[in-house]
């Protein structure tokens, strides 16, 4: 398969795109078939593929490889993987089999690269982009220092050379870039103490074009940084949840017994709920989305079964509003078996379920939303603080 045959199917407006994202300069006048030969010619380039190839995970590397000597039948487990590397511009499907095959150019280029040095950084620059890609879901604001941590997890340099790192991959790759603490101006919202960095703030540049950045700051302050394990970490930017939370767990075995799913489709389902609480969406969403795919429920207490789930499994999903901590983290309480009272610490939630209530009800389930807090009440989180100067913020 080859690069050219794919960036022929592209209109010139994406090309165009394509070529800004790699540093291409004076292109808006040149023809179609000509910038198709000058994004292919920076592409081939080994000193800039060098860098690129060495910001693969080890799971993106290990995919491209194996597609090198032939093409793959992408299992659940590496659809990220084989997502990156077509974004990358690596590889593509193919459109009669669906299997994922490496562009031939790019398999030359690899092929001259690929020494010990490569190797070597490589696993620097990969790891580096797993904490990102992690710092970018959960936190989207956060000092170098809280970086170095995730950073340090497994790769022992001091924090300039993974700030020189930063600096030297590519912006369509990391997506994020770094602001000294006094021009990001933090203090204009109110002072947070966790913000506070003497090396400087990596900020998510998607969420700070889209104004999402202040507002979402305004709802984490107080909050400190959660810090996964290496385990963690990688599990969460692979599977796109944390697939080990026993309420995940619990979710996905009754998608596969009850709901008959087998298990593509039960992880399937998990990531929806994930996807769901992430972006505060109704548990209802998922409900119709079952009903769309056919998935047909015994009976009514069932239903009410999976709802409970579903509301345990949002108050065991990490938030960025909460900087990567569970609802039930932030209340010091253990994971929830039972259709739960929604958990202090995440006002989305309580408003979740404030209007699903009716339909809950209607199904039968009784729901509490909780005692009214007022502002000199103690915040339902534990804190210590006066709700007005916690969570009430």
């Amino acid at each position: 398969m080859l690069l050219k045959d794919r960036l022929n199917e592209y209109k010139k407006d994406e090309l165009l795109d394509i070529a800004r994202g790699i540093e291409l300069d004076g292109i808006s006048k040149l023809k179609k078939s000509d910038l198709i030969e000058l994004i292919i010619s920076k592409l081939c380039c080994e000193d800039m593929m060098r860098i690129r190839f060495e910001c693969l995970t080890d799971e993106e590397l290990a995919l491209f490889k194996k597609s090198i000597k032939e093409p793959q039948d992408v299992k659940i487990e590496d659809i990220m993987p084989a997502m990156q590397l077509y974004i990358y511009m690596l590889g593509g499907f193919d459109e009669v089999t669906d299997y994922f095959t490496v562009y031939d150019e790019m398999a030359e280029v690899f092929e001259k690269i690929n020494d010990q040095a490569f190797v070597a950084e490589q696993k620097k620059r990969g790891w580096l982009v797993k904490c990102i890609h992690f710092f970018r879901k959960y936190y989207v604001v956060a000092p170098l220092e809280v970086i170095y941590q995730l950073y340090r997890l497994k790769i022992k340099d001091n924090i300039a050379d993974m700030v020189d790192l930063i600096w030297s991959m590519p912006m369509d790759i990391i997506g994020c870039c770094i602001f000294p603490e006094d021009e990001f101006q933090i203090n204009e919202m109110g002072i947070d103490k966790y913000l506070h960095t003497e090396g400087g703030l990596l900020v998510n540049l998607e969420s700070f074009e889209d104004g999402e950045v202040f507002p979402l700051l305004r709802e984490q302050v107080g909050k400190d940084f959660y810090i996964p394990s290496a385990a963690q970490l990688n599990e969460i930017v692979i599977n796109g949840y944390e697939s080990s939370s026993l309420a995940y767990k619990k979710l996905k075995e009754f998608f596969k017994k009850k709901l008959k799913q087998s298990e593509e489709l039960a992880i399937n389902w998990c990531m929806q709920v994930w996807l769901s609480s992430y972006n505060g969406d109704m548990p209802t969403e998922v409900l119709k989305m079952l009903d769309e795919a056919g998935v047909v429920f015994d009976s009514e207490e069932q239903m009410n079964e999976l709802v409970g789930l579903m509301m345990a499994a949002h108050n065991n999903t990490r938030l960025r509003e909460n900087r990567g901590h569970k609802p039930t983290e932030l209340a010091g309480k253990e994971p929830l078996d039972r259709m739960p009272t929604i958990v202090p610490g995440s006002t989305k939630a309580a408003a979740i379920l404030g209007e699903i209530k009716p339909q809950l009800e209607n199904m039968g389930m009784t729901v509490e939303i909780g005692k009214k807090v007022y502002p000199n009440d103690p915040c339902p989180c534990g804190s210590g603080k006066k709700y007005k100067k916690c969570c009430g913020r």
